[in-house]
């Protein structure tokens, strides 16, 4: 891994869930790291989220390694969400990690993008 290709700012998110007032499950996310990533789009695939249609991208995002993520937590980039699905530590050396992650898609009319 070359440090000059990891370009992109990130945040890594972890959930913390609580019960509200009203005894309603809750889900917030916090920010515990900032990194540099390569984000790196692997496919594009439509899939229902709720009742709508929409695309669903897969990313491979690239890491310096770290033993702090978490399939359950995720990744911000622009305004853009990624929900991690898998890490791997790269090189079994602990230098670099490699992230699956995914994205949902939708263009601004409602229509899927693919």
């Amino acid at each position: 891994m070359k440090i000059g290709d990891l370009k992109r700012r990130m945040e890594l998110q972890a959930p913390s869930d609580f019960i509200d007032d009203l005894g309603q499950p809750v889900r917030n996310w916090t920010t515990y790291a900032t990194i540099w990533a390569q984000i790196s789009p692997i496919s594009v695939a439509e899939g229902l989220f709720g009742s709508q249609l929409k695309g669903l991208e897969t990313h491979s995002i690239l890491i310096r390694w770290r033993d702090d993520v978490r399939v359950n937590h995720r990744l911000l980039y622009d305004g853009r969400i990624f929900q991690i699905s898998s890490v791997r530590n790269l090189d079994e050396n602990r230098q670099a990690m490699a992230i699956a992650a995914t994205e949902w898609l939708e263009s601004p009319s409602g229509v899927v993008a693919t």
